[in-house]
């Protein structure tokens, strides 16, 4: 009976460690799929910050140029204001207040 027993208290302890090992191997691929998947969204967090960067520095780009190209128009027309007060034709004298 006693020897019946230990047998059973064996046999259990051998399925308790073999349901060990499993768990233990469920564990470790579910550990190494967290890795997996933390590095993807990391990389997908980085392409997302490059990209906003991108886009800001073409919003920075483009204000630069329309800036630059207000700038051009505002000196043309005071060429043109300028060229007009010295033309001897005193119709185109006065000067317009327009913004571009």
């Amino acid at each position: 009976m006693e020897n019946n027993q230990l047998q059973q208290l064996t046999q259990q302890l051998q399925e308790a460690q073999k349901a060990q090992k499993e768990l233990q191997t469920q564990l470790e691929k579910a550990t190494t799929k967290l890795a997996s998947l933390n590095e993807k969204k990391m990389n997908i967090e980085q392409a997302d910050n490059d990209m906003k960067n991108q886009i800001e520095w073409q919003k920075i780009k483009m204000e630069d140029a329309n800036k630059k190209r207000e700038l051009d128009l505002i000196e043309n027309r005071n060429k043109l204001e300028a060229a007009q007060l010295v033309d001897n034709n005193t119709s185109n004298d006065e000067i317009l207040d327009r913004k571009y």
